[in-house]
């Protein structure tokens, strides 16, 4: 059996290279909204960033999320942003976990974060709430 695609993704902070489930997808919205993508699905300009928690506060200082969305982000949205890195984020790298090991128990077999047993996630992705109501 022929073996089967993987995507890739480019991570905004390091630039490695990793497998898509492996990263988390950050997206702006069409109406301008700056959230986190669960599922990977949604609509909008997205940027991914690894499960390290280096990559995110990297992300963040230098901006590289904005420049990979090209839009500027508010305090609100830096904030949640900076708080579902803090919350998800780990110290591994992907690379030195076991295959089917994932690093975050709500994005194994790329389910998406349940939004009743994780408040903050439900926060981050709706983006009435981190953005202030724009």
């Amino acid at each position: 059996m022929p073996q089967r695609h993987i995507p890739q993704r480019t991570c905004v902070a390091c630039r490695s290279q990793r497998p898509k489930r492996d990263m988390v997808r950050v997206v702006r919205a069409p109406d301008g909204a700056v959230g986190v993508d669960t599922t990977g699905k949604k609509s909008g300009r997205g940027a991914y960033l690894c499960l390290q928690a280096d990559c995110w506060q990297t992300a963040l200082k230098r901006h590289a999320l904005e420049r990979a969305l090209k839009t500027e982000l508010s305090s609100a949205d830096r904030e949640a942003l900076a708080a579902f890195g803090d919350l998800h984020a780990t110290g591994t790298v992907a690379g030195d976990r076991q295959e089917g090991e994932h690093l975050c128990p709500d994005h194994s077999a790329g389910a998406a974060a349940d939004p009743a047993r994780d408040p903050l996630a439900a926060a981050v992705a709706d983006p009435t709430t981190t953005a202030g109501g724009r």
